[in-house]
């Protein structure tokens, strides 16, 4: 999970000049170095005369009964009424004489229904439990083991709120006939123990402890790693008693990507779906905007990190437009929201800067949910704590339906979970289209029946329900997609969108995507520096990212740093894509992976797709004989298994075969035929040929790009001071170059692009603008097809 304070770091020398940065040839990584942070505004407060011989001021033990201790109801900033304090500050003046019940426990350790192993607390990695003292919890406010009894206070508070509202909404679900829940209604009654997190591979029903470390040796920073499954709680490098757990907000957020993870994989076998990867993405963003909703959730206080991120750090983020903090400009007037594109990059600290980063994407979906949540009380004359467990209910339901593994109706789901997690990845991700479509139709299906008023006494209008979502540029589907994406769907009925509601979302048209149309543009950025592929290599390998052939020696000795594609070489490829319309182009995604584009039979590319590639005379399948109904291999017909039964998905990357009179395309394998290389000498082995000289790697096969200003690339978008952008891994996609390919053969790659505010990437006009299916998605149709064509020289 991305930590939470990159976004501190990912800003430009002009803009904190009291960060030092170095940057690589290749990503531009930025790297924090040094930071003064000026304190002239802080005030030591000294607690008043008298407060410091309380012995709640000292919090001592004699002041609470056996298994309670104290803790700090809120931030220091928010206690103190919003006084500027010295990070050094003593928190003792912020406690309360009521004590707080933490455990009879006798370390800070607790259960969960079944789980005996639950959740634990711990100053940090290999550091033993601390017990209680004489049973009691109270500790001195300065020291470390007060944070830990802190933190667990506040863990406790979160988790047993999440179990109590999703208990409480599935026994609602169970006694209304017409509700469907995608929560299993045995969540908490299975010996499976879905609720929490259970094992990575499934093989046994057993559960990992959430492990907190709350006074974390990080530096600067603060994560959930779903792989460990711990939280780290770190602390200032500035001021080296200052930790972050003091604030119960970054505890709440943290917890919330927790929850997130947990509910995407309440339906699996394992729990190894994240909501996001390892850098930009839209699910990540998302992700972002789910975990700060979750200190709403606890406080409802619209504003997170005051203390932590905001009193020192100038990164604390508001969750509602009325928010002092925001620039001019945005309000909560109907055209005037955080919406989508547009403040995609905005940072409400730096309102001038643009940052790709799912911090600051994901503020539109944070400020969605406290919208809609205050608009359930409004319009449904409900209390603020029923409106935000109406919110909760329907993001667990719509994490639960998209995460599903084995479901056909979603992520191309089977038994054998074979495609379904690369569908949930990267083929039909969630991204805020996805999101927002999901959960406006299960905000429709549980409120907005008038015939079950479940919002108060009255229902939730769908005119409503799009109005808002299209407030934030969010409306971005055209039907609710009722009958999700399974193949028969011969008898299922459609919801339409009122188009009318559609009055800020933009819709643009896939043929908009281009490569740069400057003719000394190049068509893609390459980069094959030795150390930077080591370097990402070994990021990805150790989250276990990625998959490597044998024929690439992990040291990458060929890679020579020239920016070509070498024999021998990792390279890393960022195609120079282009808006070419007068919007903003957001969530573009290049996909690098193998698609059904080959006629089975002959082996011969098919060209019956938008990009009429390669002409008969060049290699193309004639597919003029083939008739309805296609047949399985046909290039008319489309893999429903994404090649399983039929194997007909095939590489991206083809190869120019010259003849005695022309030349032709032809796949990888026929030019191994033709140039006689032994099938053990392919990237992949003898066991698959078909991407011998060319392999798109496993796992780094797809790009994602935030946004494209209009009539620019995404590089002219994101260029920094010196007019070059700062990629990062989640830019590029990674190529493996065999060694044997002769110099001076050419390659055209079949790369797919599609993006979020796409019309006729989501939907099929043949079909009445629903979805296209889960399997449509091994073909060419719901995308863009963009040409890669280079040589191989040395």
């Amino acid at each position: 999970m991305k930590s939470i304070i990159y976004l501190i770091y990912s800003k430009t020398n002009k803009r904190k000049k009291d960060f030092l940065f170095t940057r690589s040839s290749f990503f531009k990584f930025i790297s924090f170095m040094t930071m003064a942070l000026f304190t002239s505004s802080c005030m030591l407060d000294q607690p008043e005369e008298g407060l410091t011989k309380s012995p709640v001021f000292k919090n001592l033990p004699s002041t609470v009964p056996v298994g309670y201790g104290r803790i700090l109801k809120d931030n220091p900033y928010i206690l103190s009424g919003k006084k500027q304090l010295s990070p050094n500050v003593n928190l003792g003046q912020f406690l309360k004489p009521g004590a707080d019940f933490i455990t009879y426990n006798g370390t800070l350790e607790e259960s969960c229904e079944s789980v005996s192993n639950c959740y634990k607390v711990l100053k940090d990695k290999n550091k033993d439990s601390i017990g209680s003292s004489n049973g009691k919890w109270a500790f001195n406010p300065k020291s470390k083991e007060f944070l830990e009894v802190h933190t667990f206070g506040h863990k406790k508070k979160i988790i047993t709120k999440f179990h109590d509202t999703l208990k409480e909404k599935i026994s609602f679900a169970q006694n209304e006939s017409d509700l469907t829940s995608d929560i299993p209604s045995d969540l908490f009654t299975s010996t499976k123990y879905k609720y929490w997190r259970h094992s990575l591979d499934g093989t046994t029903d057993s559960n990992e402890a959430l492990t907190t470390y709350a006074t974390c040796s990080f530096k600067d920073n603060a994560f959930f790693s779903p792989t460990t499954m711990t939280l780290c709680l770190g602390h200032s490098s500035q001021y080296k008693s200052f930790y972050f757990s003091e604030d119960p907000t970054i505890i709440y957020h943290e917890m919330g990507h927790v929850f997130n993870q947990i509910l995407l994989n309440v339906n699996n076998t394992t729990t190894g779906i994240d909501l996001g990867d390892l850098f930009y993405d839209e699910a990540g963003s998302i992700g972002e905007g789910l975990a700060d909703y979750f200190s709403y959730f606890m406080n409802k206080r619209p504003h997170v990190f005051e203390w932590a991120l905001g009193l020192f750090l100038n990164a604390s983020r508001p969750l509602k437009e009325t928010d002092r903090m925001h620039a001019p400009g945005i309000d909560s007037s109907d055209d005037s929201r955080l919406s989508y594109p547009n403040y995609l990059c905005y940072d409400p600290n730096n309102p001038s800067d643009c940052i790709e980063d799912v911090h600051y994407a994901g503020q539109i979906i944070g400020h969605f949910l406290v919208a809609l949540t205050e608009d359930f009380t409004s319009y449904c004359g409900i209390d603020s704590e029923e409106s935000v467990k109406n919110t909760f209910w329907l993001i667990s339901e719509s994490l639960a339906e998209m995460g599903q593994l084995s479901n056909p109706k979603v992520n191309l789901g089977d038994s054998s979970n074979d495609h379904s997690t690369t569908w949930a990845r990267s083929i039909t991700p969630i991204n805020f289209r996805r999101f927002s479509q999901t959960m406006a139709r299960k905000t429709l299906q549980f409120f907005g029946n008038p015939t079950y008023p479940r919002c108060g006494s009255t229902y939730y209008p769908q005119q409503r329900i799009e109005q808002l979502w299209d407030k934030y540029g969010l409306l971005l589907f055209r039907t609710y997609n009722d009958n999700l994406n399974h193949s028969d769907q011969s008898s299922d009925s459609i919801t339409n969108v009122d188009g009318l509601n559609r009055k800020k979302t933009i819709l643009l048209n896939k043929e908009l995507l281009k490569l740069d149309p400057n003719p000394l543009a190049p068509s893609a950025f390459v980069f094959d520096s030795r150390s930077d592929m080591i370097s990402l290599y070994n990021s990805l390998r150790l989250k276990g990212k990625v998959e490597l052939t044998s024929k690439i020696d992990t040291d990458f000795p060929y890679n020579n740093g020239n920016g070509r594609l070498s024999p021998g070489e990792l390279v890393g490829i960022s195609l120079n894509i282009y808006n070419n319309s007068n919007a903003t182009m957001a969530g573009v995604q290049v996909l690098g992976n193998d698609w059904d584009h080959v006629h089975d039979a002959s082996s011969e590319a098919c060209n019956t797709f938008e990009d009429n590639f390669p002409l008969l005379n060049e290699g193309g399948h004639d597919s003029t004989s083939e008739t309805y109904p296609y047949s399985p291999g046909d290039c008319n017909y489309i893999t429903r298994d994404n090649g399983t039964t039929g194997d007909e998905i095939a590489p991206i990357c083809f190869i120019q075969k010259s003849e005695s009179s022309s030349t032709k395309w032809v796949l990888q394998e026929k030019f191994r035929e033709h140039i006689g290389l032994s099938k053990n000498e392919c990237l992949s082995g003898s066991s698959n040929t078909k991407d011998c000289f060319i392999r798109v790697m496993k796992g780094a096969d797809h790009a994602s790009y935030s946004k494209i200003d209009p009539k620019k690339t995404w590089a002219q978008t994101f260029s920094g001071e010196n007019g070059a952008p700062i990629f990062s891994s989640g830019n590029i996609i990674l190529m493996e170059i065999s060694p044997w390919i002769p110099p001076g053969t050419s390659f055209l790659c079949r790369f797919r692009a599609r993006f979020t505010n796409c019309d006729n990437c989501w939907h099929d006009e043949n079909k009445g603008n629903d979805d296209y299916l889960d399997y449509e998605y091994s073909g060419g149709n719901p995308f863009k097809i963009i040409h890669f064509k280079f040589s191989v020289i040395d």
